[in-house]
């Protein structure tokens, strides 16, 4: 992921390092040790049997109830735990 040189997680670690042995996102969408960053088609949802666009619709879901979770809350960050990621 070219993007990947040029974005910063917690601590400063640019995500190529911090993925460097492969890249994994809870639900393919959040990352962990990367506070607020929401991607869509991320790692593993490469589909061969349906649309990517039902991927991407569950994935956007998933982003819009964490975004209204933290305003409800009033929370400045949102961060995927590393246990529960997945490759």
């Amino acid at each position: 992921m070219p993007s990947a040189t040029h974005i910063r997680g917690r601590n400063g670690v640019l995500l190529a390092d911090a993925c460097q042995d492969g890249m994994e996102a809870s639900l393919g969408t959040a990352i962990a040790g990367s506070p607020n960053l929401f991607m869509l088609v991320g790692p593993n949802t490469g589909l061969g049997h349906t649309s990517m666009v039902i991927m991407i619709e569950a994935q956007a879901a998933y982003i819009m109830d964490a975004l209204q979770k933290m305003a409800g809350r009033e929370l400045a960050t949102v961060e995927v735990r590393p246990e529960v990621r997945t490759s």
